[in-house]
């Protein structure tokens, strides 16, 4: 017996292994290439994991779209439950002899129901991805319309390896079953597929062999492949949910000021953190984050998957070239400043990104570079930081107006009675806006009620900064966070 094909597929096991990890490490080392400081993401250990096998597994995003989520679904756990016949395939490549009916017990009623496992399994990926390519091609959502042909390109290759993958799995498995190795009752969508050939197969143990290296060589080449196709997401998307953001969704992390800093902001894909840098590799460009976005809705430029896509590729041109051709993240061939000012920052593209990219963090960044660095803002920003700094708030009122809402009511400042239960936060709108000032009063003629004492800051509350912080001004949101502190 020659052990020359068990010897060469062993190495072509290593040498498929090696290049993969080897690509791997190469995309993770880019990661650290970002030399902004990240806050800790190893907080909450057993929320971390929990939500790993909650959002990773369970996926319950993806089905806020029927019809992708159950098709995603039976591509997912089908992979999950087929991984196993993918393991004996392996191994049965380097030892022969080996097959999981010596662990079940060959004709037992757990080696039928593992056969069955994956002769199911294998079958509702080649049905969800079937139909995952005559949706792409016949009738693709909106979110897909926008898609660059490279992306549209990738996708088609992606799935065609995912079809010939489980086609190839389920003939296999069904050329053993027409040769006797396996019972064909227990593997019925194999049978089936193997049928197709018996009027050309003359040997079925032959035809087996055949089958088992074009399975192989087929995983192989997925493998192969993989690191270099945006559907890598199948690796990274483990460790972007594991460092997920834990703190509220809309809290943008304060930036920290340096002295001897040549500038502030994010203008190079180095200077954001490697987790904005996983992100960015993340991105399956599945457009969910596109298709709720207000901006994009209404006709603006801004285009959350494709800020996504400019970072990842601007990080690509910078670690992977000499500096003189670096190419400028904003501004020249990637990200432009009319996407970044189109942004609301209302964080519907977070909420809707099944990978918990987070898009938010990464926009202002920018917009910090933008606003303090370049002094390159819109004309509408120049008014709201005048009123910012002339009268505490964002629009042209009065400070000594602050407290008018309250003219009625019983209603005391810090400075008159600070031995109270509780300050209540008014806001600029709350102090200003005709519709909101309604909400002041209610909510303090009910604290009253409720016999809660309180105060407010009345003339000497100021803006809390959050304004000036989503346009990119973190010097002037400090500037108010500080007035109102003191």
């Amino acid at each position: 017996m020659s052990y020359l094909p068990n010897i060469l597929y062993a190495l072509l096991i290593i040498a498929t292994f090696w290049f993969f990890r080897k690509n791997l490490l190469k995309i993770w080392q880019r990661f650290q290439y970002g030399k902004g400081k990240e806050e800790n993401r190893l907080g909450n250990l057993k929320r971390r994991i929990f939500e790993v096998i909650s959002f990773g597994f369970i996926q319950q995003k993806m089905f806020r779209d029927p019809v992708a989520g159950i098709m995603h679904a039976f591509i997912f756990w089908g992979f999950v439950i087929v991984s196993l016949g993918t393991l004996e395939v392996m191994i049965s490549g380097v030892f022969p002899s080996f097959d999981f009916g010596l662990i079940f017990g060959e004709g037992s009623m757990a080696h039928r129901a593992f056969l069955w496992s994956q002769d199911f399994g294998n079958f509702i990926v080649f049905a969800a991805i079937l139909f995952a390519i005559v949706r792409r091609l016949a009738f693709p959502p909106k979110r897909f319309q926008g898609l660059e042909k490279a992306s549209r390109v990738d996708a088609m290759y992606v799935l065609a390896f995912i079809l010939a993958l489980v086609t190839t799995s389920l003939i296999l498995v069904g050329s053993r079953a027409q040769a006797g190795l396996i019972p064909a009752s227990a593997v019925p969508f194999g049978h089936a597929f193997a049928s197709v050939f018996s009027g050309v197969v003359s040997d079925w143990h032959s035809f087996d062999k055949g089958m088992f290296w074009a399975h192989s060589l087929v995983l192989f080449g997925f493998m192969t492949f993989l690191p270099y196709s945006k559907h890598q997401h199948l690796i990274w998307v483990w460790p972007n949910i594991f460092f997920r953001n834990h703190h509220a969704r809309g809290r943008l992390r304060p930036m920290i000021f340096d002295e001897n800093a040549e500038s502030f902001g994010v203008h190079k894909p180095e200077e954001f953190t490697w987790k904005q840098l996983l992100d960015s590799y993340t991105c399956v460009e599945c457009g969910r984050c596109t298709e709720v976005c207000p901006a994009n809705i209404t006709g603006k430029p801004l285009d959350p998957r494709k800020i996504m896509h400019d970072l990842k590729y601007s990080l690509i041109n910078h670690s992977t070239t000499p500096e003189a051709e670096h190419r400028p993240l904003i501004g020249g061939s990637f990200v432009t400043p009319d996407e970044l000012w189109s942004c609301t920052t209302c964080g519907a593209c977070m909420e809707a990104c099944p990978l918990y990219i987070e898009h938010i963090p990464a926009i202002v960044d920018m917009r910090r570079y933008l606003t303090m660095t370049e002094g390159a803002f819109p004309e509408e920003a120049q008014a709201t930081f005048r009123n910012l700094e002339n009268n505490g708030s964002p629009w042209a009122f009065s400070p000594a107006n602050r407290a008018d809402w309250a003219k009625d009511l019983n209603v005391s400042t810090m400075a008159e009675k600070s031995d109270v239960e509780y300050l209540f936060w008014v806001g600029c709108a709350g102090s200003y806006d005709d519709r909101y000032t309604k909400v002041s009063k209610s909510i303090a003629k009910i604290l009253d009620k409720a016999e809660v004492t309180f105060s407010i800051l009345g003339t000497e509350e100021r803006c809390n900064g959050d304004t000036a912080r989503r346009l990119g001004n973190e010097y002037l949101a400090d500037m108010q966070i500080q007035e109102n502190i003191t």
